[in-house]
């Protein structure tokens, strides 16, 4: 497992999902996709949320992905909201968890999200910050 890309797509303190490589040393850096290109991704994986769709396997920039999603977001409350892991060939549920269970920023991306009511509450902080 540890020779294949993995990238994260998702928030990361904001409201907005970016594409990131993550590390086999834990550590991450931007994934810098066209805009087109994330927006379907961005569509598809919001799809998918909706549907209850948790992992799944599919082809994406030429090659077989498995996917792992979460229908929520540690930084964003609204309805199609999700966290997704990308790791490139065919792989098992327990493999993808195994990956986060190991990597710190991806223990909290998939951590169940904050309550929207209760304080602190990230995606308020934000919303403030930018008006």
């Amino acid at each position: 497992m540890d020779n294949h890309q993995i990238f994260y797509f998702g928030t990361n303190g904001s409201r907005e999902c970016v594409p990131l490589i993550v590390y086999h040393d834990g550590d991450v850096s931007p994934l810098y996709l066209e805009h087109e290109v994330c927006e379907k991704l961005e569509r598809t994986l919001s799809y998918m949320s909706l549907e209850n769709v948790t992992f799944g396997r599919g082809y994406f920039l030429g090659r077989m992905w498995t996917v792992y999603l979460k229908p929520w977001s540690v930084d964003d409350y609204r309805c199609g909201c999700f966290t997704s892991l990308f790791c490139d060939g065919t792989h098992t549920i327990e493999e993808m968890e195994s990956i986060i269970k190991r990597t710190p920023f991806l223990q909290r991306q998939f951590s169940k999200p904050i309550e929207p009511n209760s304080e602190p509450n990230r995606f308020r902080v934000v919303n403030k910050v930018w008006g």
